[in-house]
């Protein structure tokens, strides 16, 4: 008795992309409305702190859809926002030492996670 053969993996994201442009079993209209907040244009009179903001939620949405190499450029474009802002975001410190990592950055990633972690270290010893 022969069982029936599974379909290949994709072995590109540009494949993934494909099927995600194809109507099927998900809600076509959250993938455009997805797709269209990740391709936003950035507001034109925010401030650092909003543009900061603004880079770091369009990076997720990017990275939800598989736009790597956009959302990195992203979380770069929101760190230095973030830098003229005089803020300083474990958080965003976290997500962009990953996205470095994943891009091959290593040793920009591991200065990243260093210093996401000096800065958490910093805040528990004002919450204790």
């Amino acid at each position: 008795m022969e069982e029936p053969s599974l379909p290949k993996p994709p072995r590109h994201i540009n494949d993934i992309l494909t099927v995600l442009d194809q109507e099927g079993h998900y809600d076509v209209n959250i993938t455009r409305r997805l797709k269209s907040k990740a391709l936003a244009l950035p507001p034109g009179d925010a401030s650092d702190e909003e543009m900061a903001d603004f880079y770091s939620e369009r990076a997720r949405l990017q990275k939800q859809l598989g736009y790597m190499n956009r959302a990195l450029q992203d979380l770069r474009t929101a760190y230095a926002y973030s830098e003229k802002a005089d803020r300083e975001d474990p958080e965003l410190l976290l997500r962009l030492g990953e996205a470095e990592k994943q891009a091959g950055n290593v040793q920009k990633a591991i200065d990243l996670f260093r210093r996401s972690l000096e800065l958490q270290s910093r805040m528990a010893a004002f919450v204790n």
